[in-house]
This record gives structure tokens, C-alpha cells and sequence, in this order.
């Protein structure tokens, strides 16, 4: 919970601070996380999770607000997710909303109801809504939230490069952990690559 209340309060001040620069002005941050693949490839939104929550949320939407986090996931995330309310609302001022999407739903009414909450929060009938420009929605639900935005009167501005910025910075325990890492790892491609060679 500390470290999610830390990495929440930096993203959020981070997107403040720099949000005409880094951020496409953005009055919101929409971010969607494919379903699993086999496919080794780096994806921004599996990252931000990973740094963010500290796990991967697949087939996950994830929309920030200054006010409001909502999550469109299923029933079994969102008991994870739950837990992070008051660290979120202690960090940022942000409540976090949960829309839970049953397994045959296609979860469309649900994403109405969060581009209602953006146009709502940001005072405004058509919202500058940040995302991933270069992550092609993978399967039903991300495309389905694709069409839904894209129909939808927000404005779509990329802001990779305000996760780039994000991503670089490091905070003390990341440090302290790599430097306690790199040794370690040295140590084990020696052994390991004499017992390669060996064998």
C-alpha cells in the first residue's frame, strides 16, 4: 500500500506539473491493458500496472481523473483493487470507482458510463483524454473501448511520452534495490555462464 500511495502521488504531480508539455493537456488518462499473450513485447500499460499496483491486470481499463480512478475489470480484480480505496483518497484525493463487468458482458454500457463521469469531472461536452496512441487495441473489450472513445465527442491526445518521463525516474528503493541486484547478477552470469560452458 506504501509503495502504490508513493507511485500514485508521484504520477499524479507528475501529470500536473507537466500535463501541456508531457501530458497532451489531458483532462483525463485512459490506459488499457491487453489480455495475456505468449509474445515477448514491452507495453507501457502492462508497465504502468506492474509500477503502479504491483501486478499485471489484464484486459483491464483504467481511466484517471484529478478527482475519480475508475477500473472496468472483472468481479475477482476488482476485490483486489478495492483495497487500495482509502490509500488512494489519502494520496491523491482520488476515489477510486470499480465497474464490474460480467463474463458475457461486452462491458459497453460500463464505458458509457466512465466517458459520462470524464465529460462530468472535466466540465467540458468533449474532454482531452490522454492513452497509449502506438498500443493497437487486442481483443473485444480494448476494441470495444477503442469504438467507444473514438465515437464518443472526447479528444484523443498521446501521452507516451509522459510515461517515458514517468518510467525514468527512479525512487530510492528502486535504486538501493538494482545496486543490491547488479552484484548478485554479475555473481550468477559468471557461474552460471561456467556451468554453460562446463556442460
Amino acid at each position: 500500500l506504501d509503495n502504490f500511495s508513493k507511485r500514485l502521488k508521484v504520477f499524479y504531480d507528475h501529470w500536473k506539473e507537466h500535463n501541456s508539455d508531457l501530458w497532451g493537456s489531458s483532462n483525463a488518462i485512459a490506459i488499457a491493458t491487453p489480455p495475456p499473450s505468449e509474445d515477448l513485447r514491452y507495453l507501457k500499460s502492462s508497465a504502468l500496472d506492474v509500477w503502479l499496483l504491483g501486478y499485471e491486470f489484464p484486459e483491464t481499463i483504467i481511466v484517471f481523473m484529478h478527482k475519480q480512478i475508475h477500473f472496468l475489470c472483472s468481479q475477482k480484480k476488482a476485490n483486489l483493487i478495492g483495497t487500495l480505496k482509502k490509500a488512494s483518497n489519502d494520496a491523491v484525493g482520488a476515489d477510486i470507482v470499480l465497474h464490474v463487468k460480467a463474463k458475457n458482458d461486452s462491458g459497453v454500457g460500463l464505458m458509457e458510463d466512465i466517458v459520462r463521469a470524464v465529460c462530468a469531472q472535466s466540465k467540458s461536452d468533449d474532454p482531452i483524454v490522454g492513452h497509449i496512441a502506438k498500443e493497437a487495441p487486442e481483443g473485444k473489450l480494448l476494441e470495444a473501448w477503442a469504438d467507444k472513445l473514438s465515437s464518443s465527442s472526447v479528444q484523443l491526445t498521446d501521452i507516451t511520452n509522459g510515461f517515458s518521463e514517468l518510467f525514468a525516474m527512479k525512487d530510492t528503493s528502486e535504486i538501493t534495490c538494482e545496486e543490491g541486484l547488479l552484484p548478485n547478477l554479475i555473481c550468477n552470469e559468471k557461474f552460471c555462464g561456467s556451468e554453460a560452458r562446463e556442460g
